[in-house]
């Protein structure tokens, strides 16, 4: 293989090439297992095997490599912890929110008979009490519908139903409804001349002067000896113009003055 200079000389042989195998038996790759994958190779080789091709003889077998497996999420799984927290902070919120049950007392259905106890005060007048003139109503003290007396469209509105504090029901001889032409006078505007709600307060404005009585002498007879310390008040009337010209059609019933 050498010459005596120590000079290495070609080999007359060439290494085998993978078509000079055992059998001639191709590469094999099983697919038994997509993620794996193996190659067995046995290369035999003629010739000696102290040679140093021999080291090829052993079977080469490549790593298995397996790809990251991610976490099957379900539909409703929350990944991120926060956003957990968060949602289940919502949901005990929705769970305290949730109204109470209303718990109905025993003397309930005697107040709702007597005096109207919660009952709608915006609920329709009874046709049956209608019908009989305010008499009679087959449902009694047990019908949902109103009942209003007969002198009952001519008072004021109840004040002590506009605070919600009236205990006389429909036996009320006051207004149970919101109506601004038919409200009570405001105390305080009477007492004090002066209202701290101003326009908006809900109750009527009165002055107190036009509760005092007009003064016979001064409006019959044009003239009163008490003068301005009289107790009542005097009113000034227009002259009537026709009147003045001589004659007044509507006569004593005029409105001016003569």
């Amino acid at each position: 293989m050498s010459n005596s200079m120590g000079i290495p000389q070609r080999p007359s042989t060439l290494p085998p090439t993978p078509a000079m195998l055992l059998n001639n038996q191709p590469l094999s790759f099983p697919s038994n297992d997509p993620n794996t994958m193996k190659m067995n190779m046995n290369m035999n080789i003629k010739g000696n095997n102290n040679g140093p091709n021999s080291a090829m003889n052993n079977t080469i077998s490549l790593p298995q490599h397996q790809p990251p497996m991610l976490p099957m999420l379900q539909p409703n799984s929350i990944v991120n912890p926060l956003l957990q927290q968060q949602h289940q902070h919502q949901q005990s919120q929705s769970q305290q929110h949730q109204e109470p049950e209303k718990q109905i007392f025993n003397f309930e259905p005697h107040l709702r008979r007597q005096f109207g106890f919660g009952l709608n005060p915006d609920r329709p007048i009874c046709e049956y009490w209608q019908q009989s003139g305010g008499k009679n109503c087959p449902n009694g003290s047990d019908c949902p519908n109103k009942h209003p007396s007969k002198i009952f469209q001519n008072k004021i509105v109840c004040k002590y139903w506009l605070r919600g504090l009236c205990k006389m029901g429909d036996n009320c001889d006051f207004l149970h409804e919101y109506n601004l032409s038919r409200m009570p006078e405001c105390a305080y505007y009477t007492m004090n001349g002066v209202c701290m709600q101003g326009p908006e307060c809900v109750y009527l404005h009165v002055d107190p002067q036009s509760k005092i009585p007009e003064c016979y002498n001064y409006t019959n007879l044009g003239f009163c000896p008490d003068g301005p310390n009289c107790q009542r008040r005097h009113i000034r009337k227009a002259m009537c113009p026709m009147f003045l010209t001589g004659f007044c059609p509507n006569g004593p019933k005029c409105e001016l003055d003569y």
